[in-house]
């Protein structure tokens, strides 16, 4: 381990690769242990440096990450589009029960509620 990966203000580069990979294409990322392969460390090492760079597990950035995309687009979407299901689904959720909880916990509403708010009382 290098100075810098010890810093807890430093960003190793395995961790920007990391974020990258995140970022770019979240619904690829299968688990902890497919993005610590991409990035060629050990698990165990880039679950660590989550935790103390962004204050949590690589799971729970790359679900946070995920249904921020969701959100995103329940907030620019439009008559006629793709069902929240679907749009869930691209962004890699497959338990649509599962996914509208985890949405509440983060964003203190309901996916629909999300559409309904974007939409307003005269379109819903």
């Amino acid at each position: 381990m290098t100075d810098s990966e010890d810093s807890d203000s430093a960003l190793p580069d395995y961790m920007k690769h990391a974020l990258e990979i995140v970022h770019e294409h979240p619904q690829g990322i299968e688990n902890t242990a497919d993005l610590a392969r991409r990035v060629s460390v050990g698990e165990r090492i880039l679950q660590m440096r989550f935790k103390r760079h962004l204050g949590v597990s690589p799971t729970t950035y790359v679900k946070n990450v995920r249904l921020d995309r969701v959100r995103e687009a329940l907030l620019t979407w439009r008559p006629g589009g793709p069902t929240i299901d679907r749009i869930s689904r691209q962004w890699g959720f497959s338990h649509y029960g599962q996914f509208a909880g985890e949405y509440r916990s983060r964003f203190g509403e309901q996916p629909s509620e999300t559409l309904r708010r974007r939409l307003g009382p005269a379109q819903t």
